[in-house]
Order: structure tokens, then C-alpha cells, then sequence
């Protein structure tokens, strides 16, 4: 619920550089408002329905918490889709009433050639204007796709080690899906941890884990034991606050049998199934296979690595964790889908009469929304860091799962799913072709001599 303050900036923010582009491209206030609002538009409602069709076969999969998460996820992206019709789709009305030519000067942009006026050069020699493509809103293009085996290198790594995290160390997973019992200590005072474990042994709890924690500034203590009968527990609990002078408001038992947590790990490893297979079928429909897949892989290399810091760590596996990863499934898939609509774009608008290759299209495509995935990005952890600052426990298990998989949702958009898809696409006749011609130039920003 928290997370869904910020959904309504995404989508503004997803319009509104696009608005910033087309007056780049040297049109008025009037015409950019228009063309700016319905790309900006399209592209959100790409990203936040495939989030969306997500969100709904995990919801009609899943129990529990992953039914929970998925249906706060797709009522965020359901409202999302009536701000863009109400709201958004407005915003074009005033500037339709006026048109100022100066408006870019104003907002301090240069009136630039247009797309095509940046392509078609008719006094560049075909090899020339071959490898002369465009230009983004920065000075010089950040060369993504020329570092792409940097990238993939630094995430196979990443990978990997967290594979051997789960050998070496395991993922450690709550009481909610082992079974067991929790018993929380509160105002312990100055009771030690060797009086905490001399009592809980003088009441046949020798395996139990003791962890200390502070509440509201008070000292206190996390029992956890394979104990799952809640008479048991309870026995236990009041044996140990009876030996260490505690009364039964200082302690809170909870007991969860072991079918539970059974019934949740399969119904949220189901749900994720049928979420990825609901993904490759839509993005496969709406764009093509190659992009389904190479989403798909992005997606997984966020929650491997995300998985793999909590078992270097040693972080327990709460449902709020699952929840946090469903989560990231959203955010992950949210920012690939917006450059494979412009990759999308691009390639169809410069399909007819010029030579290019594909990588300098997924190159320029990628600084042409880089912009927009940093501030989203911001927006977006902006009330996750708060969380993870002044939230309870419950809320900072979830928010620093989120922060993980959103940094890394971010990276893997142009560092993974992009360099990937060019690569698969570079193997196509047609671009392997246009490669093979241009191959020294591929992956590299467009050269543009002064004054052009």
C-alpha cells in the first residue's frame, strides 16, 4: 500500500520525458503535448499490463501472502491505468489552446532535427550515413552495448556466486515455512543471552535460536524452536519468563504448523511459473519471442542475486520477503518493457532505407529512456528507504528486499535483457548482414561532425 503512493510519478514521469524529447526534436509545446502524451501513454500501459497479467495469475495461483501481494500489485497498476485515461491524457488540453515556438528555448532545449531528419543525411555517402544515426538528449550517447561484455561478465559473476551462496550456506527460512515456534521476548533488561539459554534448557528447549532485538528502546530477545504444538509452546515460554522473573506480558508465543509453510512454497513456486509463462505469451504477442525471453532471463537474474545476498547474509526467508519478490518481478519487467518498446519503436521508424545495425539501435534506445528509468527508480525507493529506516521489523525485511531487487531491476534492464537481445537479434540475417558491414562501428554512439 505504501508502494502505491509513487505508482501515479511513474507514470508521470514516463510522459513527461517524452514530452521533454519531442520538443527536443524541435516541435511546439502544441505538437509535442499531443505525440508526447500518447508514446508516453503507450508505453506505460505496455509495462503496466504485462505487470499486470502477472500479478493476476499469481493471484488466481497463489495463497496467502502471494494473493495478498498480487492483488495490491494489480489494483496499483489497474488505478495507474485510469490516472493515464482521466488525468494524463488531459494534460495535452492547454497546450492545444496556444503554441509558443520558443517553448523549447524556454524550457532550456534546443530545437533539434527530427528523427528521421537525423537519420536521412542525402550528402553522407551511403557508408557514411550508415553508421550516422541519431542522437539522444545527451551530448555524447553513453556507449551501453560497446561495454555489453562487461555487463554480462560482472552479472554472470554475480550469479554464480550467489548459486554457491545457496550450496555453502543455504537460504535460511522462517518459522512460517519450516513450522514452529516464535517466541518474542520483550523488556528483558539486563538478562543475558547464556541466562536466556540456561532457561529455555532447563525446559528441554536445547536447539532453540536466540536472537537480540530492541523494541522501542527496550532490550529484548527471539526464540525460535522446531516446537509446533501450541500447548507445548506455551508451557515453554511461561516456564522461561517464570525462571527469569518475567510476567506473561513480556513475551508474545506463535506457533505455525509445518503444512502451512508446505502449502505456501508450492503454491508460490506454481504462481511463479504461470506468471513467467503468462509473461513470454504476452511480450511474445505484443513484440516478439526474443524480447519474452531475454525479459524472462533479466527477471531471473534479479532474484537469484536478490536470493543470493540473503544466504551469504544469512537473512531469514519471511512471507514478507516472498511478497517482496513478487514485487520485483513488477519492477524488473516494468523498466525492460519501456526500452523494448523504444528498441520496438526505433527499429520500425528506421526500417525503410537506412543502414543501421541493431546494436546501435538498442545503443541509442537505451539513452533515450535512461533518464526516465533514474528518476523512476528514485521515486520509487523513496518510501522504500523510508521504510527500511522507520519501519517495524515486518516492513524492513520487506523494504530491503525491494531495495535489492529494484537497484538491480534498474541495472539489468540495459545491462542484461538489452546487450542480450541485440546479440540474439545481430544473428538474424537481415542485422547480421547490416553487421557484418558496419561490424567496427557496432554498439558505438553515432559519430556527428560540428555543425550537424
Amino acid at each position: 500500500m505504501v508502494l502505491t503512493v509513487t505508482s501515479a510519478a511513474d507514470s508521470s514521469i514516463l510522459v513527461l520525458e517524452r514530452f521533454r524529447e519531442e520538443i527536443r526534436m524541435g516541435r511546439t509545446v502544441k505538437n509535442a503535448s499531443v505525440s508526447g502524451s500518447r508514446h508516453g501513454i503507450q508505453t506505460s500501459l505496455d509495462a503496466d499490463f504485462v505487470t499486470l497479467v502477472t500479478a493476476l495469475a499469481l493471484f488466481f495461483v497463489g495463497t496467502g501472502t502471494v494473493k495478498g501481494s498480487a492483488l495490491t500489485l494489480a489494483l496499483r497498476r489497474r488505478l495507474r491505468h485510469r490516472h493515464h485515461v482521466l488525468l494524463q491524457g488531459t494534460r495535452a488540453a492547454p497546450a492545444r489552446a496556444r503554441n509558443h515556438p520558443e517553448a523549447p528555448q524556454v524550457l532550456g532545449h534546443r530545437p533539434g532535427p527530427s528523427l528521421r531528419q537525423r537519420v536521412h543525411r542525402p550528402r553522407l555517402s551511403s557508408r557514411r550515413r550508415g553508421v550516422r544515426l541519431m542522437r539522444s538528449h545527451f551530448s555524447h550517447e553513453i556507449p551501453f552495448i560497446s561495454h555489453r561484455k562487461v555487463f554480462l561478465t560482472v552479472s554472470a559473476v554475480l550469479v554464480i556466486v550467489s548459486v554457491v551462496g545457496f550450496v555453502a550456506r543455504g537460504l535460511v527460512f522462517g518459522i512460517e515455512f519450516l513450522g514452529g515456534t516464535e517466541i518474542d521476548f520483550r523488556g528483558t533488561g539486563d538478562i543475558t543471552i547464556e541466562q536466556m539459554r540456561d532457561a529455555l534448557a532447563d525446559v528441554d528447549e536445547t536447539n532453540a535460536t536466540i536472537q537480540t532485538t530492541t523494541t522501542e528502546g527496550e532490550a529484548g530477545f527471539l526464540v525460535r524452536s522446531d516446537t509446533t504444538d501450541p500447548t507445548t509452546a506455551n508451557a515453554h515460554a511461561q516456564g522461561v519468563a517464570s525462571a527469569l522473573g518475567l510476567t506473561t506480558d513480556n513475551y508474545t508465543v506463535t506457533t505455525i504448523g509445518p503444512d502451512w509453510g508446505a502449502d505456501t512454497v508450492r503454491s508460490s513456486v506454481l504462481a511463479f511459473c504461470v506468471a513467467i509463462a503468462v509473461i513470454i505469451a504476452y511480450v511474445s504477442l505484443r513484440y516478439e519471442f526474443k524480447m519474452s525471453i531475454t525479459a524472462v532471463i533479466a527477471l531471473l537474474h534479479d532474484l537469484v542475486i536478490t536470493l543470493g545476498v540473503y544466504a551469504w547474509f544469512q537473512i531469514d526467508i519471511s512471507p514478507n520477503v516472498i511478497a517482496a519478490l513478487l514485487t520485483i518481478m513488477g519492477y524488473s519487467l516494468y523498466d525492460t518493457v519501456v526500452e523494448f518498446n523504444r528498441m520496438n519503436e526505433n527499429a520500425k521508424q528506421l526500417r525503410d532505407g537506412v543502414h543501421h545495425t541493431y546494436f546501435q539501435i538498442c545503443n541509442f534506445s537505451i539513452n533515450e529512456v535512461i533518464v526516465r528509468t533514474i528518476n523512476t527508480t528514485i521515486v520509487t525507493l523513496v518510501p522504500v528507504v523510508a521504510m527500511l529506516l522507520i519501519g517495524g521489523s515486518t516492513l524492513k525485511d520487506f523494504a530491503f528486499a525491494i531495495l535489492i531487487g529494484e537497484l538491480l531491476g534498474t541495472y539489468s534492464s540495459f545491462a542484461v535483457a538489452s546487450p542480450l537481445l541485440a546479440i540474439w537479434k545481430t544473428r538474424e540475417p537481415k542485422w547480421k548482414k547490416l553487421e557484418d558491414r558496419y561490424g567496427e562501428h557496432a554498439g558505438e554512439p553515432a559519430p556527428v561532425s560540428d555543425g550537424e
